[in-house]
C-alpha cells in the first residue's frame, strides 16, 4: 500500500483545471488512504496543522472547489481521481500477490479487495470503463480485467417516478470478463467469475442519495428491500446473460442489497460479501423464502467493532460472520466519530487487528439485539419513514420544487388572490349592512356563496398552476 501523502504540494495555478485534478488526486488518494490502512493517531494533527492552515488561505477558490464537491455538487474529476487511485491500490495488491500460491492469508486478501470494490462502486464508474481485479482462481492469484455495465435501480413506472429526478438515479455495476493476463486463458476463463457491486449510502452530492436514504428507512423492510424490488428485472436480466455464477460485493445498504440478490437468485450467485450491512427484517417471509434443496450461496457478513449499523436486524443461520476488532493502538478517532470511522473503514486490511468468527444463532437470540430491533428496526424506522424521509420525499419536496418552478406564478397568484379579498371585504363593508336592513337571509346567502365561488375558484386555479 502506498504511504500517506500529505496535501501540502504546491499549486501554481489552482484555477487551472489541471492543477485542480491534481488536487483532487490527492484528496483521493489520501481518503483511500486512511479508509484502507492503519489509523495513525498524528493525521488530525497533520491535517490541523499551520501548514494546512497556510494552504486553505493561499487557495481557497480550489478548497472551495472541493467542498463544492463533497457537500453542494457532483465533481467528475474527483470521482474519477477516486477511481484511479482505486486502480493503483488494486496495482499495488497485484504487485505482492502474483505468483503466490494457496495459503491461509487467501481469504482475508479476498476480504480486502472485495472490500475496496465495494468502495469503488460509489465512485460512479463509467460504462464500459475497465478494471483490472486480482483474483483467487483455483489456487493461485491472477490479474482479471472487467468491463463495466452500469444496472439501473430506481423504478422506470409507476407512481414513485414522478419523484425522482435524473439525480435520484442509482445504479448497480456489473463486472463482466474481458481477459486474463496469463497464458491458460482458456482453462482458466472456466474458473472465473462476474462480479457485481452494490453501492452504499453516499455522502450529500453522491448520486441517488435521496433514494438510498428513502429505501433506509422503508418501513417494514429490509433495508434496500423495496430498491431491489424496483431494479430486481435488470438486475435477474443481467444475472441470466453471465456464462458463470456471479460474486457479489457491497458495503452497508449495498451489504443488504448483495445478500437480498442472493437469496432471490441462488441458481446465479456464487459468493456474496458485504461489509457492515443491516441485517434481514425478520417478519418479510416473502424475500427470505427458498426452495427447499435448491444450492445456497456461500454469504460472508464482515462485521467491524464500534459500528452500530451492523447491530440491526438478523442473519440467516447459514451465513458465516467475521468479525474484525481494532487493538488499542489502531482504534481510531474519539466516539461518536469512532462509530462513522468504523463503519467505513476496511480493517481486513489493517495489521493490527483481532479476528473471529461468530454464530448467526447468537446474534439473532440475545435480548440486547431483539430489543433494539424492535426499539429502532421497528419503531424507529416507521417514525423516520412516517415523520421524516417520507414526508419529505413524497410531500414537502415535490411543494417546494413547484414553487422553485412557478415562483412568479404564485406571486401573481397570490397578489391576487389578496386584492380579490381585499376588494370583496370592502365591498361587504359597504354593501352587506344596507341589505342587512332588507333581509338577513339574503346576507347568509350571499356570503355563502361568496365563500364557496372563492374556494372553487382558487382550487381551479392552483390545480392549473401544478
Amino acid at each position: 500500500m502506498t504511504e500517506f501523502v500529505f496535501l501540502i504540494d504546491p499549486l501554481k495555478n489552482p484555477e487551472h483545471t489541471a492543477d485542480k485534478g491534481e488536487f483532487l488526486a490527492q484528496i483521493a488518494h489520501n481518503a483511500l488512504r486512511i479508509l484502507l490502512n492503519d489509523w495513525n493517531p498524528n493525521w488530525p494533527k497533520a491535517i490541523l496543522s499551520r501548514k494546512f492552515a497556510k494552504l486553505l488561505f493561499k487557495y481557497p477558490k480550489t478548497i472551495s472547489a472541493i467542498y463544492k464537491a463533497l457537500f453542494v455538487e457532483r465533481e467528475p474529476l474527483l470521482l474519477k481521481a477516486l477511481r484511479s487511485q482505486v486502480q493503483k491500490v488494486l496495482n499495488q495488491y497485484w504487485k505482492r500477490l502474483e505468483g503466490c500460491t494457496f495459503d491461509k492469508q487467501n481469504q482475508r486478501i479476498s476480504f480486502v479487495i472485495s472490500n475496496i470494490l465495494s468502495l469503488y462502486a460509489m465512485f460512479e464508474p463509467n460504462p464500459n470503463e475497465k478494471l483490472k481485479v486480482p483474483r483467487l482462481i483455483g489456487k493461485s492469484w491472477m490479474l482479471v480485467e472487467y468491463t463495466i455495465e452500469p444496472i439501473g435501480l430506481t423504478p422506470t413506472k409507476g407512481p414513485v417516478c414522478g419523484y425522482i429526478k435524473e439525480s435520484d438515479r442509482l445504479y448497480a455495476y456489473g463486472l463482466t470478463l474481458s481477459k486474463i493476463n496469463n497464458e491458460e486463458k482458456k482453462e482458466r476463463d472456466q474458473e472465473n467469475t462476474s462480479i457485481l457491486l452494490y453501492p452504499g449510502t453516499g455522502w450529500d452530492t453522491f448520486r441517488g442519495l435521496r433514494i438510498q436514504n428513502l429505501n433506509n428507512f422503508w418501513p417494514a423492510k429490509t433495508p434496500g428491500e423495496k430498491l431491489y424490488q424496483w431494479g430486481k428485472d435488470r438486475i435477474e436480466k443481467w444475472l441470466e446473460k453471465q456464462p458463470l455464477m456471479v460474486d457479489i460485493y457491497g458495503h452497508s445498504l449495498g451489504g443488504s442489497l448483495a445478500y437480498l440478490t442472493s437469496i432471490s437468485n441462488p441458481k446465479k450467485v456464487k459468493k456474496v460479501v458485504a461489509l457492515n450491512p443491516p441485517g434481514l427484517f425478520k417478519t418479510n417471509k416473502k424475500i427470505e423464502h427458498e426452495e427447499k434443496g435448491a444450492r445456497k450461496p456461500e454469504v460472508h457478513i464482515l462485521m467491524q467493532a464500534y459500528d452500530q449499523v451492523r447491530k440491526l436486524g438478523f442473519y440467516n443461520e447459514d451465513w458465516k460472520l467475521h468479525k474484525y476488532s481494532p487493538l488499542e493502538n489502531n482504534i481510531g478517532p474519539d466516539r461518536p466519530i469512532r462509530w462513522g470511522a468504523a463503519h467505513l473503514r476496511n480493517l481486513a486490511a489493517n495489521k493490527d487487528v483481532n479476528y473471529e468468527t461468530r454464530e448467526p444463532s447468537k446474534y439473532n437470540n440475545s435480548k440486547y439485539r431483539k430489543a433494539g430491533n424492535f426499539l429502532i428496526y421497528r419503531l424507529g424506522r416507521h417514525s423516520k419513514f412516517y415523520l421524516g424521509t417520507g414526508l419529505s420525499f413524497f410531500v414537502l419536496t415535490p411543494i417546494i420544487e413547484m414553487i422553485k418552478k412557478h415562483k412568479w406564478e404564485l406571486l401573481c397568484f397570490i397578489s391576487l388572490s389578496l386584492s380579490l379579498y381585499f376588494c370583496s371585504a370592502l365591498s361587504m363593508v359597504f354593501t352587506l349592512p344596507i341589505i342587512a336592513l332588507i333581509s338577513t337571509k339574503i346576507v347568509a346567502v350571499l356570503l355563502v356563496a361568496l365563500a364557496v365561488t372563492s374556494v372553487l375558484s382558487h382550487t381551479y386555479s392552483f390545480t392549473r398552476l401544478c
